[in-house]
């Protein structure tokens, strides 16, 4: 549970995946952000990289040989027989962003907007935040504050949880 970000799109062309690629390491090295390569495989038939600020779940940016963003989650998963996953999930990718706190939620969305623009078509974003949409950094905080307080009563009703209280009773 956190603040999410939800995206999906298809990269222009598939031979602009190396300059993708190197364009977000050098800004993820520079903002000391993690990033990595993922390579196709058998079972994993996805090209691509993922990164993130700390404290943040990875942005897939992995495409199928098509040029479409897909999750990996959902091909490893596609063959649990307890929980398979939708196909239409395949296209849409979700990150929780939340933990890695306003600034680099803020920063990773202006990113994603810049690459957005550069090397995709048809790219859709859903933030919960709500700074995607409007730039509007007052609307982000508040939905920040929103989902902290939230964790914070969450957390202390988790707390009163200690064996001495009966589910079901009076």
């Amino acid at each position: 549970m956190g603040l999410s970000i939800y995206y999906c799109g298809q990269i222009r062309d598939m031979r602009l995946l190396p300059a993708l690629t190197e364009e977000v390491k050098d800004i993820c090295d520079d903002l000391h952000w993690v990033s990595g390569d993922l390579r196709p495989q058998p079972e994993l038939p996805l090209q691509g990289f993922q990164f993130h600020p700390p404290g943040s779940e990875p942005l897939w940016l992995t495409f199928r040989e098509d040029g479409v963003l897909a999750d990996p989650v959902y091909y490893i998963f596609k063959d649990d027989t307890f929980s398979p996953p939708d196909p239409e999930d395949e296209y849409w990718l979700s990150s929780v962003t939340q933990f890695a706190g306003m600034d680099a939620h803020i920063a990773l969305m202006k990113l994603v907007k810049y690459l957005s623009l550069k090397y995709f078509v048809g790219f859709e974003l859903i933030d919960e935040s709500e700074y995607w949409e409007t730039g509007d950094a007052s609307i982000c905080k508040y939905h920040f504050d929103e989902f902290e307080k939230a964790m914070d009563e969450m957390a202390a009703k988790l707390s009163k949880l200690d064996g001495q209280y009966e589910l079901g009773g009076d």
